[in-house]
């Protein structure tokens, strides 16, 4: 999630940052990545940038093995 906001503080579209963490997280036998998300932290809804919420936060989800793993990070 650090990674991420700073990426999107250098400009790099939430797409491609998706893209690039689905793709790691995927790499890895033994992480299952159920959601990666940028949203609006009023209601939860998914935007595509930043600038289309007052208070936009990075949401992940995934499972360790068995174990479901949640975090998010205020932008």
């Amino acid at each position: 999630l650090v990674e991420a906001k700073e990426l999107l503080r250098k400009g790099m579209l939430f797409s491609e940052i998706q893209n690039l963490m689905n793709q790691r997280i995927e790499s890895h036998p033994d992480f299952k990545l159920e959601y990666f998300e940028l949203a609006d932290s009023e209601n939860l809804i998914s935007i595509r940038n930043v600038a289309d919420s007052k208070n936009p936060i990075l949401c992940i989800a995934g499972y360790a093995g068995e174990v479901r793993l949640i975090d998010n990070l205020l932008l």
